[in-house]
């Protein structure tokens, strides 16, 4: 029986056949934080779950990382997320060991997909270099409706983080952390690639160092992204 409730990093519950019973299809990704394949396929996969909604839509997305804790998958998400959200991870901290030796992967990355009738339809979707070849594995009559999740536009969250850049000089930025929570930034070029990575908990003003060009600074906290571009001149 693969059957498993688990806790994601953010002390979240993911259950795997409550997902299913609402007649979604799940796709579950198996992953090595040091797997350079894993590390590829990462932006993929959280393309995947942006782009039919966040597990609000007609599939559901979870990864799986047997061997990290909630530091070391956090990490690895800040480092290899591509710029976008990443779907409820569950790391040793939240009982992915349980999870592993249910579903006995046999390599690293694995991705499956579990029908809503609780059965695996895909024990392993390869090769992936793209969002593409994920939606290629979809099961034949599945039609998801392509719902881009809101996680980047929530107004009241946008209100309580922002960036602010300064007019007389582009390389003065600062950035807006409220009631000393903490956050992550992370600062990303044109293609996507992870430039920098800032933890704060407090109101924070930064002299930027990177060369001039266009650039995207995330805000993560709570589930939840502010995204703007920021041009450095």
């Amino acid at each position: 029986m693969r059957k498993f409730t688990a806790t994601d990093t953010e002390g979240n519950t993911f259950d795997l056949y409550e997902q299913c019973d609402a007649g979604k299809y799940v796709f579950i990704k198996f992953y090595l934080s040091t797997c350079s394949y894993c590390q590829y396929i990462t932006p993929f996969f959280n393309e995947l779950y942006e782009k039919y909604g966040c597990n609000s839509g007609d599939l559901a997305c979870v990864s799986v990382n047997g061997f990290a804790d909630n530091t070391g998958v956090a990490s690895f998400e800040a480092s290899y997320s591509g710029g976008l959200s990443h779907p409820p991870t569950i790391s040793t901290d939240g009982g992915s060991t349980n999870i592993i030796n249910r579903f006995n992967p046999n390599s690293y990355p694995t991705v499956c997909i579990i029908a809503p009738d609780r059965t695996i339809v895909n024990l392993n979707i390869w090769p992936i270099s793209s969002v593409e070849d994920l939606e290629a594995a979809f099961p034949e009559g599945f039609f998801p409706t392509v719902n881009q999740c809101s996680l980047s536009i929530d107004d009241n969250f946008n209100n309580r983080f922002q960036i602010f850049q300064n007019i007389e000089n582009a390389r003065l930025i600062k950035i807006n952390s409220p009631n000393n929570e903490k956050v992550s930034v992370q600062i990303f070029n044109q293609v996507g690639m992870l430039i920098d990575r800032i933890n704060l908990d407090t109101n924070t003003e930064i002299i930027s160092n990177l060369p001039d060009g266009i650039y995207l600074f995330q805000i993560l906290a709570s589930h939840q992204i502010y995204k703007q571009q920021i041009i450095i001149y």
